[in-house]
């Protein structure tokens, strides 16, 4: 085979590779349109819609450079919106941002300062006392039981459970009018 014709061969194999990539990222960007997604997560999304290791790699890598894809970002507004919205703990968001491919290392350094950030200004007390509004009927063991049960699930460490419910229950009675005779 004459050179001239190994360069066109891989010239158009190079055209071809390229015109997969576009796709690709072009594919990538619909995804985002909907939501924040990891690394871990849009290659995923593009191996499922067919898309071979090479072009999913060079494709993830291109919205990389673009600013498109950050997981050190993505952990941030992740776990600024769960300590936001729906607060859980510490040992939950390090496993669902495990899951979503997020690197150790990055959840680390992102969580430590947020989570103890949030615990600063109102930490869980704000969920226990609202749990505790909802079991005004509960007294003793049983609304002991049913807040470190909600606040466990809720991934929350076990000494952090029992400092907030003590605290609440304590602040509670001093508060009832019961006492206040």
């Amino acid at each position: 085979m004459p050179p001239f014709q190994l360069q066109a061969d891989h010239s158009s194999k190079e055209c071809i590779l390229d015109e997969h990539i576009e796709k690709a990222v072009s594919q990538a960007l619909k995804f985002l349109k909907f939501a924040d997604r990891t690394v871990h997560e849009m290659k995923q999304k593009l191996r499922d819609r067919g898309f071979s290791e090479t072009v999913t790699g060079r494709a993830v890598s291109r919205l990389k450079r673009l600013g498109y894809l950050d997981d050190s970002a993505f952990a941030e507004r992740w776990i600024r919106g769960k300590l936001r919205v729906r607060p859980i703990g510490s040992r939950l968001i390090e496993q669902k941002l495990r899951l979503k491919g997020i690197h150790p290392d990055v959840i680390e350094r992102k969580l430590g300062p947020l989570y103890s950030e949030f615990m600063e200004k109102n930490g869980i007390d704000n969920l226990v006392r609202s749990r505790l509004n909802r079991y005004k009927s509960l007294q003793g063991f049983k609304l002991k039981k049913k807040l470190y049960d909600f606040l466990l699930r809720r991934g929350f460490g076990y000494e952090e459970c029992k400092d907030a419910v003590e605290q609440a229950i304590q602040s509670d009675e001093e508060g009832s009018p019961e006492n206040s005779e």
